[in-house]
């Protein structure tokens, strides 16, 4: 009820100087990702009754090209530039501190991420006893491997005020800069066999798009004629990587003959970028008319709400079926076989499935996402820059191995890692008095809701 009550006085106090086609999209992109995810998650039962899992992209290449449009991080990155820049903005006007900006950002990121990696610290311990090891690993890999995004953007955030400041010294050069350390990262890890180079694109290619939301938010790219130009240059790199050059044409990773685009990024992920922020500016006039319509408004600040949660959760819930469904009634919807008339029906009740479960976590858990504390003092800088630090790393490392060996067995330097990192979090994430608020009580800046991510 209480939960009812704020999203619908947020809904009555939005600004109306608030770009809502912003808030559209990010809420929009992030039901796309999770949309996508659970339609790519094929599970079935084998013949012992344990669950097996596959991916929709690896038994179905016709639905590589309809990655293009569900494959949308580098849209979340391009929204996460316009909301970053406006809320630093904002810090620096009102004389708000560095540190205590960072904190504040970070709040919304790794908040929702506690009880998540609290979940992953006892379930493998509770579950081992009575659940295949199949199943577990299922579970794990479900549930961790999209932490990378976090990982991620939590450097991105971290570095706003020197990119932005770079932004407001050469403008859209610097775009064109970052996607040409992309281009030459490619070329010396492909071209020159030096794979261990290719690393360096996972932060440059997720900064350069956040770059491209600092061109949206300062009007640079206006008018239709620059915004239908920006979607066909972002197309035309698209088009001739994957089908003239050694790229795949698929945007999620998947296994094959063919130069993936994801792990790491490649040039690819940025002409996609480059593509779907010029279809976004193209609609925006549409979508913020779209958006002042009240309920599609209220499901908007609603998603927003607690879209953190809701991204960290999504394939938990799968996850959690996979571990729980088998031996029950439900296990019917993973006997259905794949490629059958009946099994793309069956995605109705897959979907109603894990919809309900996602929902009962998203409103059991959606109260991290608004820590308690106010930005208050700020604290030392080197608070929120060691909670970058480990968030980074301990990020990366549970979504690169797990928690669970493929045997069922327990990564122990994981689990001492997440002893490590709970500590850090919680660190960074408490505040001695009050609760976060958007400014007069209203909507936070624009993104904040995502930790201004998407």
């Amino acid at each position: 009820m209480r939960s009812q009550t704020r999203i619908c006085d947020l809904v009555a106090t939005t600004p109306a100087d608030r770009n809502r086609a912003v808030d559209l999209v990010r809420a929009s992109a992030v039901l796309a990702v999770v949309a996508g995810h659970w339609l790519m998650a094929v599970l079935w039962l084998d013949e012992d009754g344990g669950v097996r899992r596959s991916s929709l992209l690896g038994l179905a290449t016709w639905t590589h090209p309809l990655t293009w449009l569900f494959q949308v991080m580098p849209l979340v990155f391009v929204v996460g530039g316009f909301a970053n820049a406006l809320s630093w903005r904002h810090a620096v006007a009102a004389g708000t501190p560095y540190a205590a900006w960072l904190r504040h950002r970070l709040q919304r990121l790794v908040g929702p991420l506690v009880p998540l990696l609290v979940l992953w610290l006892l379930l493998p311990g509770l579950l081992r006893l009575g659940t295949s090891a199949r199943a577990l690993r299922i579970a794990d890999r479900a549930s961790l491997v999209p932490l990378w995004f976090i990982a991620t953007y939590v450097v991105v955030v971290a570095l706003v005020p020197a990119t932005l400041a770079l932004w407001d010294r050469i403008g859209l050069w610097s775009v064109l800069a970052g996607a040409a350390v992309v281009v030459a990262v490619d070329v010396a890890s492909l071209a020159a066999g030096l794979p261990l180079v290719a690393a360096v694109n996972a932060l440059v290619v997720w900064a350069t798009l956040h770059q491209l939301g600092y061109a949206w938010l300062d009007g640079r790219v206006a008018g239709v004629p620059r915004r239908l130009l920006l979607t066909a240059a972002g197309l035309a790199v698209l088009v001739v990587l994957t089908h003239l050059g050694p790229y795949a044409t698929s945007m999620v990773g998947v296994r094959g003959p063919e130069i993936g685009n994801t792990a790491p990024p490649r040039t690819t992920l940025v002409g996609l970028g480059v593509a779907q922020a010029g279809v976004a500016m193209l609609l925006e006039p549409l979508l913020g008319r779209v958006a002042r319509v009240r309920p599609v408004w209220a499901a908007t600040v609603a998603v927003n709400a607690r879209i953190m949660t809701l991204y960290l959760w999504h394939l938990t819930a799968v996850g959690l079926v996979a571990l729980g469904v088998p031996g029950t009634p439900l296990a019917a919807l993973l006997e259905v076989p794949y490629g059958t008339a009946g099994w793309w029906w069956s995605r109705f009740w897959w979907f109603a499935l894990v919809g309900t479960v996602t929902a009962g976590l998203v409103l059991a858990l959606g109260r991290f996402e608004h820590p308690a504390g106010p930005p208050g003092a700020a604290p030392p800088v080197v608070v929120p820059l060691l909670g970058v630090t480990a968030t980074c790393v301990g990020l990366a490392l549970l979504a690169w191995r797990g928690v669970v060996w493929p045997d069922g067995s327990v990564h122990r330097e994981v689990v001492v890692g997440l002893l490590v990192l709970l500590p850090l979090l919680g660190l960074v994430t408490w505040s001695p008095r009050g609760r976060l608020r958007g400014r007069s009580g209203a909507l936070p800046d624009a993104g904040e809701a995502l930790g201004s991510a998407g």
